[in-house]
């Protein structure tokens, strides 16, 4: 699993600047935001990966508003959960305990079947997606984790132009983690969107 996982990052990223070069500007649909807060859980529940927050800095992608295909990249995701060895035994190996561990590889996929309906205006999606986190970092480099999810991913975000700032998305799907198989729900807010949140409430 995990060199075909490498193998899927290799091409993505390789034919990434090929396809953003023959979507014509005129239809491609650029995305940004500040980053993301995350939540979700992994089911079944088994005391191993079970729920986990997640932060991530400077997202970035393209959408093509012809067929709804989008790509997206964040340079930075920060995991606080234990996405350590599941086949460990022991409970105090810390070598198992990946808590505020960092991916800097992070890519994903989706279609956006929201945007063959003109007149929802770009600001709401639905559809499937495939993500990948690999390469993660604490004392050391971890070559043998990752995390693969897929499903079916909604959210809500602003539109100027030929510009998307995405603020909230929820998604569930199938979740492997380090070769683990899992049920996977979770949601992402904008953290700016929080930010402006938390001084309102303030």
């Amino acid at each position: 699993m995990r060199k075909s996982l490498l193998t899927i990052l290799l091409i993505f990223l390789l034919s990434f600047p090929v396809m953003a070069q023959y979507i014509n500007n005129s239809s491609t649909a650029f995305i940004f935001n500040a980053g993301n807060f995350g939540f979700g859980a992994n089911l079944p529940i088994n005391e191993k990966n079970d729920f986990e927050i997640s932060l991530s800095l400077a997202n970035f992608g393209i959408e093509s508003r012809a067929i709804g295909l989008g790509f997206e990249i964040s340079p930075i995701v920060t995991y606080f959960s234990d996405f350590g060895d599941n086949n460990s035994n022991s409970n105090n190996d810390s070598s198992s305990n990946s808590f505020g561990e960092i991916s800097v590889l992070n890519i994903g996929v989706y279609f956006n079947v929201v945007n063959l309906f003109s007149w929802w205006g770009g600001h709401f999606f639905l559809g499937p997606f495939v993500s990948a986190n690999y390469i993660f970092l604490n004392e050391n480099v971890s070559w043998d984790k990752y995390i693969f999810t897929t499903g079916v991913k909604m959210g809500i975000r602003t539109t100027r132009g030929n510009f998307h700032y995405p603020i909230f998305s929820f998604e569930f799907g199938y979740r492997n983690i380090n070769g683990t198989h899992n049920y996977h729900i979770g949601g992402k807010l904008d953290l700016i969107t929080l930010f402006l949140a938390y001084v309102l409430v303030n």
